[in-house]
């Protein structure tokens, strides 16, 4: 990989060093954007021991640093963010020459996993990796490196066995597994020194799409409890960053990072309760802000306009549906009344672009409300925002576990089909903007994301035939794969993660 960088870490060669190599399942310009590979790469390498070196899913599957072959290391720590990487990571091990199946990985390397999609549900990846950490790692970091160093020379799982959220496929049966968590932010190491493509300028040039910011995590789990949100459920409780430490955190990264550009990342973003301070910090600094979503509910005008004097040139809102009833019963605390006067406030702020985000496919919807998805955005429409400043963002509902909506089926393939053209016919006629993630991606993430270990065989025989949605299809007929136990309503059993305790 060419790709210039700052705040890459070398060390000396040492054979006393443990060489780490840290796998992001996916191409560099999502890798780079990774929080968590940040984290673990400053957690590694703060270590004398050990010597960590970022990989990317893409060939030449070299290191960042050195252009070290993958296969040469004797530990591979990886992160899932998303299910559908589960294809990549396995691509990953066939294409660098390493056995995917860890019981028959007996002289080749270890293989760690951590990330919310382990956290949701690690069965169908337990034939490939050998140990899971089911939460957050900092808080657990201490015990993982005692592991690993004792693992090197004892080649013995038992290692691992006493690192709270610790799962180990191979010698534990039927044992409940606590989530590992950290309760007070604060006192956690916080990567300032991020590795980001070199730039000069908040808009030189680089290989990032949204300028590869110098990422700011301002809290972790959520106020709320949706239905169907998987993070505000695994991550509980809501926890926030100090409006004291932020600062500190932001003026060191953008000091270390050469960046007058920061991402603001939470998954409660407008019930941080600093939020004012903290954007009005932001704006006397200077310093161009990329915001997440704000809840319709919480919006105001002082807000917004903070927001545009950051740099911010558009907000994002996901109503997820367009019916009352629909939003009562996703447990959205909302109302439409609240989303549209949230856009009336957007607007009185001075910021002209919207980004939307709905569901379809949800458990009860009737095809009237999908098509109210139409007439709500016109409405927002109405409020002032051209047709093409206004950008619809569609997902099918996928079931997730730990969720109240866990149980519930997901609508069969050919009816979301249906509901997703009928959306895209009428919205793009009208002239939005309209993203919609594909339907059979959906599908298989709701298997992935639900399954069993017997998914396990399904992903590798399907990443073996290509990896793509016909693979799948193929797959699942040949082996006669009843993936409809997970697709389907999951009622009168026990679930698969059950053993997970969040």
């Amino acid at each position: 990989m060419s790709t210039r960088e700052v705040n890459v870490i070398r060390k000396k060669y040492s054979r006393k060093l443990v060489n780490i190599a840290l796998l992001y399942p996916n191409k560099y310009q999502s890798g780079v954007e990774s929080l968590a590979i940040q984290i673990l790469y400053m957690l590694f390498n703060s270590e004398n021991e050990f010597y960590c070196q970022r990989f990317y899913s893409s060939p030449p599957y070299t290191s960042m640093e050195e252009g070290a072959r993958l296969s040469d290391f004797k530990i591979i720590c990886v992160t899932f963010q998303y299910e559908n990487d589960y294809f990549n990571f396995i691509k990953t091990l066939l294409d660098t020459g390493i056995e995917p199946r860890a019981a028959n990985r007996l002289n080749g390397p270890l293989i760690i996993a951590g990330g919310p999609c382990v956290t949701e549900n690690p069965l169908p990846l337990t034939p490939f990796i050998d140990v899971f950490i089911i939460g957050e790692v900092e808080p657990v970091f201490s015990a993982l490196k005692k592991a690993i160093l004792s693992y090197i020379d004892s080649k013995d799982l038992e290692a691992f066995k006493n690192i709270p959220g610790a799962f180990i496929p191979s010698i534990m049966k039927d044992e409940t597994v606590k989530r590992a968590w950290s309760p007070n932010l604060d006192v956690l190491p916080y990567p300032t020194s991020q590795v980001l493509p070199a730039v000069t300028g908040l808009h030189g040039r680089h290989p990032i799409a949204f300028g590869a910011s110098f990422m700011v995590e301002i809290s972790r789990g959520c106020t709320r409890r949706c239905n169907f949100c998987l993070i505000g459920c695994q991550t509980p409780p809501y926890r926030e960053r100090s409006l004291q430490k932020l600062k500190e955190i932001i003026l060191d990264g953008v000091n270390k990072t050469s960046r007058n550009r920061i991402s603001i990342i939470s998954s409660a973003f407008s019930d941080y309760s600093n939020l004012l301070e903290l954007l009005k910090f932001i704006v006397e600094n200077k310093i161009y802000t990329v915001t997440p979503s704000l809840r319709a509910d919480r919006v105001t005008v002082e807000v917004i306009k903070l927001i545009k004097e950051s740099g911010e040139q558009s907000v994002t809102i996901a109503p997820e549906a367009a019916s009352d009833r629909l939003l009562e019963y996703l447990n959205k605390d909302l109302t439409i009344g609240d989303v549209l006067t949230s856009v009336e406030k957007i607007k009185l702020g001075g910021l002209n672009k919207i980004k939307l985000y709905f569901m379809y496919g949800l458990p009860s919807e009737t095809i009237e409300e999908v098509l109210k998805i139409k007439d709500l955005v016109d409405e927002i429409s109405s409020k002032g925002f051209r047709k093409k400043d206004i950008t619809v963002n569609l997902t099918p509902f996928i079931p997730k576990p730990h969720t109240p909506f866990q149980r519930k089926p997901q609508m069969p393939f050919k009816e979301l089909i249906k509901r997703e053209n009928l959306l895209l016919k009428n919205l793009r006629k009208t002239g939005y903007n309209v993203r919609s993630y594909d339907v059979r991606f959906a599908v298989i993430q709701t298997v992935l994301s639900r399954g069993d270990c017997s998914v396990g065989d399904i992903l590798e025989a399907a990443v073996k035939s290509g990896g793509t949605w016909l693979a799948w299809r193929k797959t699942v007929e040949k082996f006669k794969f009843n993936e409809d136990l997970f697709l389907n309503e999951m009622t009168d059993r026990t679930l698969p993660w059950d053993f997970i305790k969040i």
